[in-house]
């Protein structure tokens, strides 16, 4: 949840609390809002299919050039946007993964629902970014403005 700021002359500000998310372990981003009294839900963006770069395939252990899809989702909690996130699925791991999949649930129910495949560890990317302008209008933050990338590929 938020909380109110009043700074004088200024004027009063909602503020997210944050979040408290102990990243070395497995996590679903779901499972840990709702732990935190908070309702998660994310917002579609895109789902491409796309060839995985050498950092993506490195981290991956796949070959750089492999195909993969790439979902792109706001989440929010409490229909609070607090992260951009951008997920890796191996095409091999979900041939045929489509929109309609993942607007149904969390990624980790379609992979399990769908594939049988339900990720048991994940290595993810965090990195301090200058936010452009087509993702801070998705945002709803100002251009260029301090942003946490998060990568999540599988």
């Amino acid at each position: 949840e938020g909380y109110i700021e009043r700074i004088q002359g200024k004027g009063s500000y909602l503020r997210f609390k944050g979040l408290d998310q102990n990243i070395s372990k497995f996590y679903s981003f779901n499972d840990e809002i709702t732990k935190m009294g908070m309702v998660p839900s994310s917002v579609f963006l895109k789902l491409d299919l796309v060839e995985a770069d050498k950092n993506i395939a490195e981290m991956l252990g796949i070959k750089e050039r492999d195909l993969l899809y790439l979902l792109e989702r706001l989440r929010l909690a409490n229909d609070i946007i607090i992260a951009y996130d951008w997920s890796y699925v191996p095409e091999y791991i979900v041939p045929g993964f489509d929109k309609e999949m993942i607007l149904d649930g969390s990624l980790y129910d379609v992979m399990d629902r769908h594939y049988d495949a339900r990720p048991t560890v994940a290595e993810e990317s965090l990195e301090a970014i200058s936010i452009d302008e087509a993702d801070a209008l998705k945002m709803r933050v100002k251009p260029k403005s301090s942003q946490l990338l998060v990568t999540h590929p599988f």
